[in-house]
């Protein structure tokens, strides 16, 4: 917990409890604390993209974590306060409620993320055996998509222009981006070249082989060929 408030934040502080038990505004609670800079001129409803409102939330934290001040503020729609017993009992039966969701979804990720590599039963050829919990980065997804596209036996020009005849927008230096992995294609470009290498999107991400389900709808390759 820290133990020092600077003059900026006693002030804040000291305006809470001047007035009571009473909701506040904060853009006017900034308009009478000449440190926060702010006039009060404009309307209060855009002060929440105002510099001031931010510095006051950092302050208001700085507050609730001093060690020195006891009291809690706490915020509402109304404005902000310091609370009173029943309002601090209420505000920490919901932190502590938010705490455990957060920790229960923190363990429940953590168990996700632990199975990675671990063996499983398939019931398909297309399966894989291995649990892979995690993504690939977009470095392991331009080399697939490189693989792809020289198994395949395409010059990167020819990949082009078949786009460009589609009407997809695909020229070399994106493509070339694309496979070395300085970014991830779109949506509607990695839909596109899933078709194009009769593969699945998810082949491409991940290098997952599709299910008999997915190999029947993947022919984009073939119509390419044939036409």
């Amino acid at each position: 917990m820290k133990n020092e408030l600077n003059s900026r934040q006693w002030a804040l502080y000291n305006a809470l409890k001047e007035q009571g038990d009473e909701w506040r505004v904060q853009a006017e609670l900034a308009s009478i604390i000449p440190d926060y800079n702010y006039d009060g001129s404009e309307d209060w409803r855009l002060f929440h993209d105002n510099p001031a409102r931010h510095i006051m939330t950092a302050d208001i934290r700085a507050i609730n974590e001093s060690a020195v001040i006891q009291k809690v503020i706490i915020s509402s729609g109304k404005g902000i306060k310091i609370a009173n017993k029943e309002e601090f009992d209420r505000y920490i039966r919901k932190e502590i409620m938010a705490s455990v969701r957060r920790l229960m979804r923190a363990k429940l990720k953590a168990k996700k993320g632990g199975l990675d590599g671990q063996t499983r039963i398939t019931f398909g050829q297309y399966e894989r055996d291995t649990i892979k919990a995690f993504i690939d980065s977009d470095k392991a997804v331009g080399e697939r998509l490189r693989e792809l596209r020289l198994k395949n036996g395409f010059k990167a020009s020819s990949v082009c222009a078949y786009f460009s005849k589609a009407g997809v927008k695909l020229d070399e230096p994106m493509l070339s981006r694309f496979e070395n992995g300085y970014c991830l294609p779109n949506k509607r470009t990695l839909e596109n070249l899933a078709k194009f290498y009769a593969v699945s999107v998810d082949y491409i991400l991940t290098g997952n082989l599709p299910t008999d389900e997915e190999t029947n709808e993947i022919d984009g390759l073939q119509a390419v060929k044939e036409g």
